[in-house]
């Protein structure tokens, strides 16, 4: 095992700690709501750390607790939860640092609401500084693949950022429903998109995957979760990240990501072709049962061939899956005209 891979597999638990995949973020048993079937009803939801006394997620010593949600679980179930001029309806999902919560704004809108919890906003300087600078990038982006951004605020205690609420599931559930060949050019080229309006203002995203696409409609692909992203604004470089933590999701990093080494889109383009193999074959490129595993396949190893029915696109796969960034596309413009050149040749 090398230095890398056995750094990987010591901080595999840094990683990206809102991703289902990697972090438990289901301390309950859900039930669907009626009047809501994309959130989940809290009121049977019992914490796994608590406060029997008052049953309220808290984190921290006897002396000085800080509560996780500025509310009772039950609060949200009796419609009293609120955050700003927002009432809660349910749980939309959520990990180790911040829940999404589905809401109604007072005009009667329904957003989506990501809350930092209380004890990453008070004693973390970097998850909160990470957390506004998500709001930061995110309110200076206008594009139709890419999630909407609408106001942050804030309580005593903690932050939150308020955004379109996105239903129709996420990419990797539809994959494994099974998409046709249409949808699949479809969604990767929207995708495409909106990593090309993201690289001309200077954005890298760092976690992309199938569980940070989500749906507007059926035909409309929406990249969402930035707290992981990087801006560059003419050479200066505003990520916020701890010594030592590797930023993103093992199974869609990059080599240079796992390797802690400098970043640039061309990151962002290994991920996207972690995320077209996938799409295309229906089934994740690496596979293993433990962080360092993946890890080594991702620095050493090449994955198996496309479907036949998509073996026309492995030139543009390998060119994006190559180890050396350098031998990578120079831009996702270019990505996008080889791709499209390939399907028009092929169709």
């Amino acid at each position: 095992m090398t230095t890398n891979e056995k750094q990987y597999q010591a901080e595999s638990v840094n990683q990206q700690v809102d991703d289902p995949d990697t972090t438990d973020v289901s301390p309950y048993i859900p039930r669907r709501r009626a009047d809501d079937p994309d959130a989940t009803d809290v009121s049977p939801y019992v914490p796994k750390r608590r406060d029997d006394k008052n049953p309220v997620a808290v984190r921290g010593t006897e002396k000085g607790r800080v509560r996780k949600w500025p509310f009772r679980h039950d609060d949200i179930a009796n419609g009293v939860a609120t955050l700003g001029s927002y009432t809660l309806l349910g749980v939309l999902g959520g990990g180790g640092t911040s829940t999404v919560f589905s809401a109604e704004s007072s005009e009667g809108q329904l957003v989506a609401i990501k809350m930092l919890h209380g004890d990453q906003t008070l004693k973390e300087a970097v998850a909160t500084q990470r957390f506004a600078q998500e709001y930061n990038i995110l309110r200076e982006l206008d594009h139709d693949n890419i999630t909407a951004v609408y106001d942050m605020g804030f309580t005593p205690d903690h932050m939150y950022i308020v955004m379109e609420k996105l239903s129709n599931h996420d990419l990797g559930y539809r994959i494994s429903c099974g998409l046709s060949r249409d949808l699949k050019f479809l969604y990767a080229r929207q995708i495409l998109s909106a990593m090309i309006y993201m690289g001309n203002h200077g954005v890298i995203h760092r976690d992309l995957k199938p569980s940070n696409i989500l749906f507007r409609d059926d035909s409309t692909a929406v990249v969402t979760d930035f707290g992981a992203a990087k801006l560059i604004d003419h050479g200066n470089d505003s990520s916020i990240t701890l010594s030592g933590v590797v930023i993103g999701t093992l199974t869609y990093s990059s080599p240079e990501q796992i390797s802690s080494g400098e970043l640039d889109m061309r990151s962002d383009q290994y991920s996207f072709g972690v995320l077209l193999y996938e799409l295309l074959s229906d089934r994740r490129i690496f596979l293993g049962h433990k962080a360092e595993d993946i890890a080594h396949k991702h620095l050493h190893e090449v994955p198996e061939k496309l479907p036949e029915e998509y073996e026309f696109l492995q030139p543009v796969l390998d060119r994006l899956l190559d180890k050396s960034q350098e031998k990578r596309f120079s831009c996702f413009e270019e990505v996008r005209d080889i791709f499209e050149g390939y399907i028009e040749v092929n169709s």
